[in-house]
């Protein structure tokens, strides 16, 4: 065997391990991508009570460090009550008592040791009781005022459209970040199998240009 030969050789026996190895890395990094089971409230959920803590489980288990989670209501202020608590791949934090009427977002930047950061949002949608209670209250009333029951439905029934209408956009907009997020999920793991197929590629070349210069040597 030539030096030429010997030199192609040990270059492609010394690739073919690396590659492998690559390719190992790149698949356990699929399977231990973490991401979220479950949470509490769910995302778009509609609630008329103020939850006692909000929940997140993942895949993988999180860090005792690092990792936040909070609620902030329709104006921004946030809404718990900073108790954040993890236990294995649970996070949860406490909640105070919720007030205004509109969409809440939870917010959450999560650590794990075996991959990388999660981090993101959602909304819920809280409705208050006593806006509720006052609305009946008003619809009571004016059903016993004869000379204004048609103005007082035409109110309702405008105000009830304008709910309507915005409790709408808002699932459109929920379900679009939604969207978003899982898109930015989907594309990142799209591109690890793009790397992989590369390397698996380059990696059978490499066994087949192995293969032909064993071949040549032996001639």
């Amino acid at each position: 065997m030539n030096k030429f030969l010997r030199t192609n050789l040990a270059i492609t026996l010394i690739a073919i391990p690396l590659l492998s190895t690559t390719l190992l890395t790149l698949g356990a990094g699929i399977a231990n991508a973490n991401s979220i089971i479950t949470s509490t409230p769910s995302a778009n959920a509609v609630l008329n009570t103020t939850p006692n803590i909000v929940t997140l489980q993942l895949q993988t288990a999180l860090n005792q460090t690092g990792s936040t989670l909070s609620v902030l209501d329709p104006s921004g202020n946030e809404v718990d009550d900073r108790s954040v608590t993890i236990n294995g791949t649970t996070i949860a934090v406490g909640m105070q008592q919720l007030t205004a009427t509109g969409n809440y977002t939870v917010n959450y930047a999560l650590f794990s040791d075996i991959d990388q950061p999660l981090i993101g949002s959602y909304q819920f949608t809280f409705n208050s009781p006593g806006n509720i209670s006052s609305s009946n209250s008003n619809t009571n009333t004016s059903s016993s005022n004869n000379s204004n029951s048609n103005s007082s439905n035409n109110s309702s029934n405008n105000s009830s459209n304008s709910t309507q209408s915005n409790s709408t956009s808002n699932t459109k907009t929920n379900s679009s970040q939604s969207t978003n997020l899982n898109n930015s999920l989907s594309s990142g793991n799209t591109f690890i199998y793009i790397l992989m197929g590369s390397a698996l590629f380059v990696l059978i070349l490499l066994l087949w240009y192995t293969y032909f210069l064993i071949k040549k040597a032996r001639r």
